[in-house]
C-alpha cells in the first residue's frame, strides 16, 4: 500500500510538471569543461559520526556522483528526486538514518538529506529562487551535533518532498559535489563571479518548538522553518 500511494504521488506530480511546463525546464546535462567556469562559491560541512555513518557516506557519495558537473542554465530547475531516482536497495542504496514520522528510524537511502540540505543552503547563499523546499519537522540535534545551521535543512522524501531549485541568475551554472572522508563539499562554478549573500538563521523559541528565519543582509526573510525540540 506504501508503495501505491507513492507512485499514485509520483504519477500525479508528473501530470502537474507537464501541465504546468515545469518538466521542460529540467537539469539534465553535463558539463564537458569546468575550466569554462572559473568562478564559485562554495560550502564545506563534516559528515558527523554516528552508528551508521558508513552507509550515509556511501548514499551521498552514490547520489553526488549523479549531480556532479551538471550544467545549470538560466531559468532551468534543478529537481533533486529527477536527478537521482528512487534511493533503494535495488539501486546501490545502503540502510541509513532518517527522520520518518518524527522519529530516527532505519531506511535506504538515509542521510541523503545532508545531500538536498547543503544544495538548498548553498541555493541561498547564491540567491536563488526556491521552488520547493521542506524543513524537517523535529530537531534532535545538539549545538556540536549540527553538521549545518538549524533553518538551512532541506528533508526530501521520495515520491512526496522534493528539493527544486531554480537557476535565476543570468549566467550558467555547474553543480560540483565531493565527498572526502567525513566531509562533503559542494560548489557552484560559474563563468562570472557569484557574490554570496549574506545569510543569517535566527531563532524565536516558542514552548516545545523553534521558529527559525532565514535573513540576508537586507534583512529581508527568504525563508522559514519551525521544529519540534527533541533534545
Amino acid at each position: 500500500m506504501r508503495k501505491l500511494k507513492r507512485y499514485l504521488k509520483l504519477a500525479l506530480r508528473r501530470v502537474a510538471d507537464v501541465a504546468n511546463g515545469t518538466a521542460f525546464r529540467w537539469v539534465r546535462r553535463k558539463v564537458a569543461d569546468l575550466q569554462a567556469f572559473p568562478h564559485y562559491i562554495e560550502l564545506v560541512q563534516p559528515i558527523m559520526p554516528s552508528s551508521m555513518v558508513e552507509n550515509k557516506i556511501h548514499n551521498i557519495t552514490l547520489a553526488a556522483d549523479r549531480l556532479h558537473l551538471l550544467l545549470w542554465e538560466p531559468g532551468a530547475i534543478l529537481s533533486f528526486w529527477q536527478l537521482i531516482g528512487e534511493a533503494s536497495e535495488q539501486r546501490g542504496y545502503k540502510e541509513g538514518r532518517n527522520i520518518i514520522g518524527g522519529k530516527l528510524q532505519k531506511d535506504f537511502g538515509g542521510g541523503l538529506c545532508q545531500l538536498s540540505s547543503i544544495l538548498y543552503h548553498l541555493a541561498l547563499l547564491g540567491s536563488l529562487r526556491i521552488v520547493e523546499r521542506h524543513h524537517h519537522s523535529v530537531d534532535f540535534y545538539k549545538e556540536d551535533e549540527r553538521f549545518t545551521p538549524l533553518g538551512s535543512d532541506a528533508t526530501v522524501v521520495y515520491g512526496y518532498k522534493d528539493l527544486r531549485l531554480e537557476n535565476s541568475l543570468q549566467t550558467p551554472l555547474v553543480v560540483w559535489l565531493r565527498v572526502e572522508g567525513n566531509t562533503l563539499t559542494a560548489r557552484f562554478y560559474a563563468a562570472e563571479p557569484i557574490t554570496p549573500m549574506n545569510i543569517a538563521f535566527e531563532r524565536q523559541y516558542v514552548g516545545d518548538s523553534v521558529s527559525v528565519s532565514a535573513v540576508d543582509a537586507a534583512g529581508r526573510v527568504v525563508s522559514t522553518s519551525r521544529y519540534v525540540l527533541q533534545h
